[in-house]
């Protein structure tokens, strides 16, 4: 959640800046929900921190301008992560700038990634440069506590300390 809370800012914040329209793009089922489903194991995907319905919702009070929601299925699971590129980013969005998290991967047997992303947006017209997100703790706590302010949360500011003991929680 929080990730994605400061990936929704920082998309918005780059998207004002370069003058074009935010977007955010998102899979329905989750691809973990698809691959337990097709293992026979359903029982197996990882509970969701928040339903489509909560997620469309917080990017709507981000002020993302529009949000793409792709379903996931047998024939995108087996999209190659170039035509992923070509077909969906490019063609289909036509993206001019990729946010992506430092764990993002993409396309068949997760072949794609931040590296994979960077390279294809050095040749294309508009470029395509992805952008992971590296916020220090006390950044993470500023924001996430003026978003807490902003929607009128009554359990106050996030700390530096939260972040840092969150993060260590989640270390691998």
């Amino acid at each position: 959640l929080e990730r994605r809370l400061e990936a929704d800012v920082a998309a918005r914040a780059e998207a004002a800046q370069r003058g074009v329209a935010s977007c955010a793009l998102t899979f329905e089922p989750h691809p973990r929900d698809h691959f337990a489903a097709r293992s026979g194991h359903p029982d197996r995907a990882p509970a969701r921190i928040s339903t489509l319905r909560d997620k469309l919702s917080e990017l709507e009070r981000c002020g993302i301008d529009q949000v793409v929601i792709l379903p996931f299925d047998k024939t995108l699971a087996s999209q190659s992560a170039e035509d992923f590129i070509d077909q969906v980013l490019v063609d289909g969005l036509h993206a001019r700038y990729v946010l992506v998290g430092d764990d993002f991967c993409f396309g068949a047997r997760r072949a794609g990634n931040y590296q994979m992303l960077d390279a294809a947006g050095n040749p294309r017209p508009h470029g395509m440069p992805p952008f992971v997100l590296t916020l220090n703790d006390a950044e993470v706590a500023a924001v996430l506590s003026y978003i807490r302010s902003s929607w009128g949360n009554q359990a106050g500011g996030v700390s530096e300390f939260d972040i840092n003991k969150l993060r260590r929680s989640q270390a691998p």
